[in-house]
C-alpha cells in the first residue's frame, strides 16, 4: 500500500467521524478535557447550525491539503478560507467583544485556569492504570511496548500493516496524554502521527484539564479512536 493509498483511507475516516460529530452534538470533541476541544466547541456556539458542520468539513480538507491529499474533495472555497481564519484567531476575548485577564483558547479554559488551584487533576499514574486495563481487555490483539511514568506504547498487526499508538505523559507533543498513531507498512511510516483531533484538523487530543475520575474519559476516547485506525488498516 502507499501512501497516499492510505492517506485516502484515512480522509474517508475523517468523514465518517466528522459525520458522527454533527449527529451526536459534538458528543466526542465535548469528552476531550482540552484546549483545542474546548476552543473549538464554543467557537461552533457562535455559528449557525448549518456552519458548524461546514467549519469542521473545511478544517478536515485543510488538514489533508496540508499533508499532501490532491483531490477536488479537499480544494477550499474562498468562504472556507474565511472560516478557517475566523476559527485560528478565536480566543477566550471572543474575537474582541470582551476584555479577557489573559489569552486561552476558551472562556472554560479562562475560568478553568483562574480555579485550578482547587481543581484535582488526574494523575498520570491513575490514567495510566485504566488505560492499561482496556488495553489487555481490548477485542484486537494489542502488545503494549513500553510502559513508564512518562509514556506508554503498543502495537497491534492488522493485515500486515503493523499500528502503533504511543502516549505521553510529559506533554512533548503538545499536549498531556495525547495519543499519537503511525501505521507502518514493514519499516515504512503510511502516514504523520495522528490523533481524534489532529485527523480532524482542530489540535491536539490534549487531556490537560482531565478531573481526577475522569481516567476512563481518556482512555476510552484514545482505545477507540485505535480501532478506527485499525478498522481502515483492514
Amino acid at each position: 500500500m502507499t501512501s497516499n493509498e492510505f492517506l485516502k483511507r484515512l480522509f474517508a475516516l475523517a468523514q465518517k467521524l466528522a459525520h458522527h460529530e454533527v449527529n451526536s452534538a459534538f458528543s466526542g470533541i465535548a469528552q476531550i478535557r482540552g484546549t483545542h476541544s474546548w476552543g473549538f466547541l464554543e467557537h461552533l456556539n457562535e455559528l449557525p447550525e448549518k456552519g458548524k458542520s461546514e467549519i469542521l468539513q473545511a478544517l478536515i480538507k485543510r488538514r489533508f491539503a496540508i499533508e499532501g491529499l490532491r483531490s477536488s474533495e479537499t480544494v477550499l472555497s474562498s468562504t472556507e478560507e474565511l472560516e478557517i481564519q475566523h476559527w485560528l484567531k478565536h480566543d477566550n476575548s471572543m474575537h474582541g467583544t470582551r476584555i479577557a485577564p489573559f489569552f486561552a483558547r476558551s472562556v472554560r479554559e479562562e475560568e478553568f485556569q483562574q480555579a485550578k488551584a482547587t481543581f484535582l487533576s488526574a494523575s498520570k499514574k491513575d490514567i495510566q492504570a485504566v488505560l492499561r486495563e482496556q488495553l489487555k481487555c481490548s477485542n484486537i490483539p494489542i502488545q503494549i511496548t513500553r510502559d513508564n511514568r512518562n509514556e506508554m506504547s503498543w502495537c497491534a498487526t492488522v493485515s500486515g500493516l503493523s499500528i502503533r499508538e504511543t502516549v505521553d505523559f510529559g506533554a512533548k507533543w503538545g499536549g498531556f496524554a495525547e495519543g499519537l498513531v503511525v501505521v507502518h507498512d514493514a519499516s515504512r511510516p503510511l502516514n504523520i502521527p495522528i490523533s481524534f483531533l489532529r485527523i480532524l484538523g482542530i489540535g491536539s487530543t490534549s487531556w490537560e484539564f482531565l478531573a481526577q475520575g475522569e481516567e476512563h474519559l481518556c482512555a476510552s476516547a484514545t482505545l477507540r479512536f485505535f480501532t478506527e485506525i485499525c478498522g481502515v488498516a483492514s
